[in-house]
């Protein structure tokens, strides 16, 4: 590694390893272990290639960097919610924030316990009890992403508007 040229995508990627991992880390593994993890995952070179893809196109990559994602922490037991967690918020900040939300109309934002309550909450959604994010499998992510796009028609980072941590207590 050159350690006197450093790009802003350099920058970027690692900004986005650090929230990622910051996002998922309580009690569940080092920093350097999800590090490890995004860099199999593909995540990076995603970005990188990005352009505008349809909503099928970003769940086939979803799950197959979910996959790799699980695998490349196989002895941390991460699930499925943990590796769409890492990946929400790696795109949202390499990705979605970095593009002022343009051409990211179906990248899924982060799912965790303030924006799904409140979800719940204001659509006033009798069909689904919440479960923690942390412990959703495969099959409950996407139940959660076809409720959702039940009642909003699309999932992206617009539903974080339903992020307000300080309506609950």
């Amino acid at each position: 590694m050159d350690h006197k040229t450093y790009t802003i995508e350099e920058h970027k990627h690692n900004f986005a390893v650090w929230a990622a991992s910051k996002s998922v880390q309580r009690g569940f593994t080092s920093i350097y272990k999800i590090s490890v993890a995004i860099k199999k995952s593909g995540l990076k070179e995603f970005v990188e290639s990005y352009s505008k893809c349809e909503k099928e196109q970003f769940k086939s990559f979803h799950i197959k960097c979910s996959n790799k994602i699980i695998l490349a922490l196989k002895d941390e037991n991460c699930t499925y919610g943990l590796a769409a967690k890492i990946i929400a918020v790696y795109l949202k900040t390499s990705l979605i924030l970095y593009n002022k939300g343009k051409i990211c109309e179906n990248i899924h934002p982060p799912l965790d316990r303030i924006l799904l309550n409140n979800f719940i909450k204001f659509n006033a959604i009798k069909e689904y009890t919440y479960q923690p994010w942390t412990k959703l499998s495969k099959s409950d992510y996407w139940d959660l992403v076809s409720l959702i796009e039940k009642y909003e028609g699309k999932i992206n980072w617009e539903l974080e508007r339903y992020w307000k941590p300080f309506l609950n207590k």
